[in-house]
């Protein structure tokens, strides 16, 4: 089966970050050479990030939120969903500050869910 007789998915990034900003800056490494076009948000729960932090989520084409009070990883997960949805994601991918994803991940999943238009919820496993 082609990618083009499969179903199209769009995969949205959502990045809760607890104040782990070196971790973040490898995680937004990782994925920068994925995430053209796509909706990207980092959402900073309970810390004021460095601006050097923000700035690399913007030129990224990202959207930072800022939580001053700790409310949560689920809240900031919740947040770039809605940002993700909202933004032309059919699908979203939530990360923690200190993931790193492997080169095509997010194609690899584009594909894997555009072939199976069924799924509404999936996860990776590492093993």
């Amino acid at each position: 089966m082609s990618f083009d007789s499969m179903g199209s998915a769009r995969v949205g990034i959502a990045i809760a970050s607890g104040g782990h900003e070196e971790l973040l800056l490898d995680c937004l490494e990782s994925i920068e050479p994925q995430i053209a076009g796509r909706p990207i948000s980092v959402a900073f729960d309970g810390y004021t990030p460095d601006d050097q932090v923000v700035e690399k989520v913007r030129a990224l084409g990202g959207e930072p939120f800022h939580f001053p009070e700790r409310r949560g990883i689920a809240a900031g997960w919740n947040t770039g969903v809605r940002y993700a949805f909202g933004n032309g994601a059919s699908h979203v991918c939530v990360l923690n500050d200190d993931t790193y994803l492997p080169a095509n991940f997010v194609g690899m999943w584009e594909r894997w869910l555009g072939a199976h238009s069924d799924i509404r919820i999936a996860c990776a496993l590492d093993r």
